[in-house]
């Protein structure tokens, strides 16, 4: 490839880049729009969108899915149920897990889908003049930008907090969970939560250890060079989700 066409490749690449970031930033200030016309807020909208689009689920898996904290969709749902928007059951499959569905009957939810409705009708007919080809292209494209969106909302989700350094990780599907912890600790605390989005929460007094999650094992260790730090604490504080053994 000449030089010509590399600056013309990396040129294109550039653009498609904004292209692609003002796509997200005039959704986000679709659903302002949105929420402002239905007097909810844009949490509320983005939650209930993720609900309609792929049905009732978990209120972990809901979280992970608007990259909310467990104490955000807590009190979210807490809100929308008592506005009559969703409600909260047992999963008669396992009674440790609560799922969250939308009721559609409300007028509220009537004014959302019709603003949905709107929007969809706009994209069928931007799209109508590609051909089944093309469409296949752009359906890919979309798919695999949803996935890469998603696995960069986990990697933000799993670095430690720029305040207070807590360190976490998304409950997603996972089934069980186990906590390996190396020596090196001073004092350990351990408690569990109900109704985590997170698999963990990990919060650290004196030097900070190595943190992984991978497959639901999570593992905290300190490195050779902080155990020589006598004098200071190494304190750990874990909360794990209860609702998986």
């Amino acid at each position: 490839m000449s030089s010509g066409s590399q600056q013309k490749r990396a040129e294109a690449l550039s653009e498609l880049t904004r292209e692609l970031r003002q796509s997200t930033s005039l959704g986000a200030s679709f659903f302002r729009a949105a929420a402002a016309r239905i007097g909810i807020t844009v949490t509320d909208m983005q939650v209930i969108d993720v609900l309609h689009l792929t049905g009732p689920m978990t209120a972990g898996q809901l979280a992970d899915l608007a990259g909310l904290t467990t104490g955000a969709i807590t009190g979210m749902l807490n809100r929308l149920e008592e506005a009559g928007l969703v409600r909260r059951e047992r999963d008669p499959n396992d009674g440790r897990r609560v799922i969250v569905r939308l009721i559609p009957d409300k007028d509220e939810m009537q004014k959302i889908d019709s603003i949905f409705d709107s929007l969809g009708e706009a994209w069928d007919d931007m799209a109508s003049p590609y051909d089944d080809e093309h469409l296949a292209f752009l359906l890919e494209f979309l798919k695999r930008s949803n996935a890469m969106s998603r696995k960069e909302i986990i990697r933000l989700q799993e670095a430690p907090s720029s305040e207070g350094g807590i360190f976490s990780a998304p409950l997603l599907d996972l089934e069980s969970g186990r906590l390996v912890v190396s020596s090196g600790i001073s004092r350990l605390t351990l408690r569990t939560t109900e109704g985590m989005a997170e698999l963990y929460q990990a919060r650290f007094e004196g030097p900070v250890p190595d943190v992984k999650a991978k497959d639901g094992v999570v593992t905290i260790r300190y490195p050779r060079r902080l155990l020589g730090l006598g004098g200071k604490q190494r304190a750990a504080e874990v909360t794990l989700n209860d609702a998986i053994p």
